[in-house]
């Protein structure tokens, strides 16, 4: 991550958030692939990474930063949560138990609510 974190640092994004861009423009897809090496060398990680391991880290980290699947199926431009779930669903397995655990929180608070009176 901090080779990753260094390079962003030294190559800020343009105007609309591209990350990789010609003067604030989106690079054509013919030469994204040359751009995404040198990038991949710059930054010492090495040109055995897939660009799409970019997105699918991009997606990991909104989720774990929002736990919000609909937010996170939005911005990687998907009109449904279905893909996203079923890709990421390895990252919502401990969903169950953080709901379950935050049901009991509230029957135990309501419980002790109760006894109160």
């Amino acid at each position: 991550m901090k080779p990753l974190a260094e390079y962003l640092i030294a190559h800020p994004s343009g105007p609309d958030g591209l990350v990789f861009h010609r003067n604030g423009r989106p690079i054509a897809r013919k030469y994204f692939g040359r751009v995404w090496t040198r990038a991949l060398l710059d930054a010492g990680i090495g040109k055995h990474v897939r660009v799409g391991w970019l997105r699918h880290s991009g997606a990991s980290l909104a989720y774990a930063a929002t736990h919000d699947l609909k937010a996170t199926a939005e911005r990687l431009g998907h009109t449904s949560t279905r893909m996203v779930d079923t890709v990421y669903l390895k990252l919502y397995q401990d969903a169950d138990r953080r709901v379950a655990d935050a049901i009991d929180d509230l029957l135990r608070a309501s419980a002790v609510h109760e006894t109160d009176h």
